[in-house]
């Protein structure tokens, strides 16, 4: 059989095509590592500077140059939800949803972050189911931290009693101050079984025994202080509190 003199031409070209095709790819990857390395080094100097709109914007360049770069995606929805921009942290995080090729716990992280953006909208119905998504995830512990903290904002005090328990489950602690905090928040509401849950499991707390003062017609905490400053946040009121209203501490009233 005879080779066609236009194979022996062919063949060699090819070789070429073929050589300079995988060195053209090795250097556009080299490129790739590269830039990346330096939008790194960036991000680090930016976050350790504070400088949350500089990082926000090395992100965003990097998450362009790699769009499967999952994982710097999520962190420019978390900057943009520290900047306040939580329109688009919502639209980052809602996006990364969409995306097919990612893992059970990645998607779960994304849905724990996504509660948050929730959270500092004010959105608290789609935070709360959000939440309950990560029940049986490796987010469960934080998810029901938030729903703990979610409760207390909505002044649900039944639910925050049932969080906290769960808490104490998980974390083998006492949550005995803050339960007793519920129960009488409760107790004030008109509920008569938590007041005597919690002179049972708390007949020695402070709350408990002004309680008991103010109900005996005793003078209450506020007759003999003129103000009272929140330890935690410097915020000053005029009555005694248990929580304060501005930045929702308990015990913080001096």
């Amino acid at each position: 059989m005879q080779i066609e003199l236009w194979w022996l031409l062919v063949i060699p070209f090819m070789f070429v095509v073929g050589w300079v095709s995988a060195n053209w790819d090795k250097k556009q990857q080299k490129d790739l590592k590269e830039g990346a390395s330096t939008d790194f080094e960036q991000i680090i100097l930016f976050l350790s500077e504070e400088k949350l709109s500089e990082a926000s914007h090395s992100l965003l360049s990097a998450a362009k140059k790699d769009p499967n770069s999952f994982e710097l995606q999520l962190s420019l929805g978390i900057l943009y939800r520290r900047k306040g921009l939580i329109d688009r942290a919502m639209e980052v995080h809602g996006a990364l949803l969409l995306v097919n090729n990612t893992s059970n716990q990645f998607r779960d992280r994304i849905v724990l972050e996504l509660a948050k953006d929730y959270l500092e909208a004010g959105l608290y119905d789609r935070a709360d189911l959000s939440l309950e998504l990560l029940e049986k995830s490796k987010f469960n512990l934080e998810a029901l931290e938030l729903r703990l903290y979610l409760a207390q904002r909505l002044k649900d005090w039944s639910e925050a009693i049932i969080f906290v328990e769960e808490l104490e489950k998980l974390n083998h602690s006492s949550y005995l101050n803050l339960k007793i905090h519920f129960l009488c928040e409760m107790a004030e509401q008109g509920d008569k079984t938590a007041r005597e849950k919690a002179k049972k499991i708390g007949f020695d707390h402070p709350r408990v025994k002004a309680w008991d003062l103010v109900l005996s017609g005793a003078n209450n905490l506020s007759s003999s202080v003129s103000s009272f400053i929140c330890s935690s946040c410097g915020a000053n009121f005029s009555t005694h509190f248990w929580r304060c209203h501005v930045c929702n501490t308990w015990d913080s009233a001096n």
